[in-house]
C-alpha cells in the first residue's frame, strides 16, 4: 500500500475524523492532548520499532478516531488481537461503526478501573531504545 494512502478499513475521509476530534477536544480540552489527530510521520515513528510478527495481543489507550488503530491493524498479524480502550463516547461509537474488524475490540472505560492489571503493569513498563 502507497504510503499516503489511507488503510480501507477507515471509509471516513480525513476531514471527518478531524471535525469529530476537534469538537471533542472543544467540549473536553484536558481529555485530549491536540486538536488535530497524529501525523502520518508520528504513526511511523511510534510503530515502526515494533515486531510485528511476534505481536499476538496489542493494548492502545485512547484510541481517538483511530488514526493508530487503523495503521496498528494494517500492520498486525492476522491472528492477533488489538483491545482499544477509550473513555469518550462519540470516539467509541466511531471506531466500533468504521473499523469493522474481528481483531479490535474497542472498550468504553477507563482502563485503570476496567484493567488494573494492565494499568499497574504499563506503569512499570521502560521503553528501551531501539536499534535501526
Amino acid at each position: 500500500m502507497p504510503e499516503n494512502d489511507r488503510s480501507p478499513l477507515s471509509p471516513l475521509k480525513p476531514l471527518g475524523e478531524t471535525l469529530l476530534f476537534a469538537r471533542n477536544f472543544l467540549r473536553h480540552p484536558n481529555m485530549l492532548g491536540s486538536i488535530i489527530p497524529s501525523s502520518r510521520f508520528l504513526v511511523e515513528q511510534v510503530l515502526g520499532p515494533v515486531d510485528w510478527g511476534r505481536a499476538r495481543v496489542i493494548v492502545e489507550y485512547g484510541p481517538g478516531v483511530g488514526t493508530f488503530t487503523c495503521e496498528i491493524l494494517r500492520r498486525m498479524r492476522s491472528d492477533a488481537q488489538l483491545v482499544a480502550i477509550e473513555t469518550n463516547r462519540d470516539f467509541v461509537r466511531f471506531l466500533r461503526r468504521t473499523l469493522p474488524d474481528s481483531r479490535l475490540h474497542v472498550v468504553h472505560d477507563s482502563a485503570a478501573i476496567s484493567f488494573p492489571e494492565f494499568h499497574s503493569a504499563a506503569c512499570r513498563i521502560r521503553c528501551a531504545p531501539t536499534s535501526r
